[in-house]
């Protein structure tokens, strides 16, 4: 196509399968080719699919109002000159056809879902305890799920849960270790108490018996939604707030370290002087919470001791 009008070839600039349609959706090189555009730096655009260029006609008015300089867009099919008023029109023709089509796939993506939610089909990778109809509980995984859920109602941390499932190699559906954001997501699925929702919403029921009672799915939620953000599912920090630092003799507080874990499997947490917490600290200190809270204790039984 260059070489027919004695033109040289510009730069290449691929999009690698990104939606022309969501407005969320970055695209680098996309942004990179209206940048030249719009800087006079490229006289025009060839694109293998106008569609794939663009499904938003406020975007393709982008292009028009750059042509008053002169700008020439092709496709693999047509020839649009910005200059024209034939050529406009044809141009926002074909982006308002984009945009229907656009429309239109999400319509229909939108129904498969529904449809499927009401037969009860996972939308998505399968949920942990059951099996890829998204129905039958899984024979193993089931068990292993209730056995989480109940031990989590009978007072056992997060942590200590998701240590014992990393020593016994239990794994997500997609091969990955527990962390705590998994495991809520796991243990409060709708689906375990036999509910199917669609957008929040209750709009079916599955068949058999579920994998926990409504009692206990009601259960789960209230223990998790009773929680303070960011609060540690664990025991308390011993030492939080009682032990200063060195360097600046500020407050120290507990933190967990996800990144480590101690020997036994449990995530590893720390003491540091935080910068950013309300004790304002200078963040040049830190101490295992373990290593700290025995010399705490060695330190509270020899006082009471002596006394």
């Amino acid at each position: 196509m260059l070489a027919g009008r004695g033109l040289p070839l510009g730069q290449v600039h691929l999009d690698d399968g990104r939606s022309a349609w969501n407005p969320k959706v970055e695209r680098p090189g996309w942004d990179t080719l209206m940048g030249r555009l719009e800087s006079g730096e490229a006289g025009g655009v060839i694109v293998f699919d106008l569609e794939r260029f663009s499904r938003r006609p406020i975007e393709g008015e982008r292009l028009i109002v750059i042509a008053e300089r002169g700008l020439v867009v092709l496709d693999s099919d047509a020839e649009f000159d910005l200059t024209s008023a034939s050529g406009k029109k044809a141009f926002r023709d074909a982006m308002t056809a984009a945009a229907y089509y656009s429309d239109r796939l999400k319509d229909r993506v939108t129904r498969g879902k529904k449809l499927k939610a009401l037969a009860g089909e996972p939308n998505g990778c399968r949920p942990f305890g059951f099996l890829p109809d998204g129905v039958t509980p899984h024979p193993e995984e089931s068990v292993i799920l209730r056995e989480v859920a109940m031990r989590l109602l009978g007072g056992e941390t997060q942590e200590s849960l998701i240590a014992d499932l990393d020593a016994r190699g239990v794994r997500t559906v997609r091969g990955g270790r527990w962390s705590r954001a998994g495991l809520r997501t796991m243990l409060t699925r709708p689906r375990n108490a036999g509910f199917v929702t669609y957008r929040g919403k209750v709009v079916a029921r599955l068949p058999g018996e579920s994998i926990l009672g409504e009692d206990e799915h009601a259960r789960l939620l209230s223990l998790y939604a009773a929680r303070r953000p960011g609060r540690p599912p664990s025991g308390a920090y011993l030492c939080s707030g009682v032990v200063t630092c060195g360097a600046c003799g500020k407050p120290m507080a507990g933190r967990p370290r996800r990144d480590r874990q101690y020997p036994d499997g449990e995530i590893r947490r720390e003491y540091l002087c935080n910068p950013t917490g309300g004790y304002e600290g200078c963040g040049k200190t830190a101490i295992d919470q373990r290593t700290l809270d025995e010399h705490a204790k060695e330190l509270a039984i020899a006082v009471r001791s002596y006394r």
